[in-house]
């Protein structure tokens, strides 16, 4: 290891220590906040330079609207945490968008911004499967799925993904894992929120009045 990414290393250790209790609290409050979502299992495991992720949410909203959700990229992009601006470009008359992401994920005061690139292949019933594309991007090769599942209490998005990216990641499995389970707990509340909302905007349009 290089003598400043040593350094990086011993700082990061400091201030991931100091900051792993309040870390811990804050994905308790974003899994336990509502009831209606939650993380099953987020897991990251590192082979030499690729990162394998995976994770599962729990969603108490009906099958077809988290499908939808996930069918329509500029929507499940919108909802995605920790992005500061994004591009979507639906190809015409195709089942592809080209997807681009400026990112900060961020461990409390520990920051790190990057750029992705993916090409989406939207199946049917919300499957999505996505081809990282490295021109322009913070990663070398990478690819990713998400599938929708449904379940006798909602519906269940599972999502996993491998990537080889250009910047050094200290501590690799454990940071990925922990800004993992966060990303993936705030996920789940964005996407059961939204479907929520929509579904208390349909019934008002609905409503006839009295």
């Amino acid at each position: 290891m290089e003598f400043n990414q040593l350094q990086t290393a011993t700082h990061f250790v400091s201030r991931f220590a100091r900051s792993w209790v309040v870390g811990a609290c804050l994905f308790m409050v974003l899994t336990t906040n509502t009831s209606a979502a939650e993380v099953v299992h987020a897991t990251v495991e590192q082979n030499g330079d690729i990162y394998s992720t995976r994770y599962e949410i729990r969603l108490n909203a009906p099958v077809e609207s988290v499908r939808r959700v996930l069918s329509d990229v500029d929507q499940l992009v919108a909802l995605m945490p920790d992005v500061k601006k994004y591009m979507v470009k639906r190809r015409t008359n195709s089942n592809k968008a080209d997807v681009q992401l400026v990112m900060n994920t961020c461990i409390l005061a520990i920051c790190k911004e990057f750029t992705q690139k993916e090409r989406f292949d939207i199946g049917k019933d919300g499957q999505l499967k996505g081809q990282f594309i490295p021109v322009g991007s913070d990663f070398v090769t990478g690819q990713s799925a998400y599938k929708v599942i449904e379940d006798k209490n909602g519906t269940r998005i599972q999502f996993n993904a491998s990537m080889n990216p250009k910047f050094w990641v200290p501590f690799g499995e454990i940071v990925l894992s922990y800004c993992l389970k966060n990303y993936a707990a705030k996920l789940a509340v964005a996407i059961d929120q939204h479907v929520s909302m929509q579904a208390k905007a349909s019934i008002g349009k609905n409503k006839k009045p009295a």
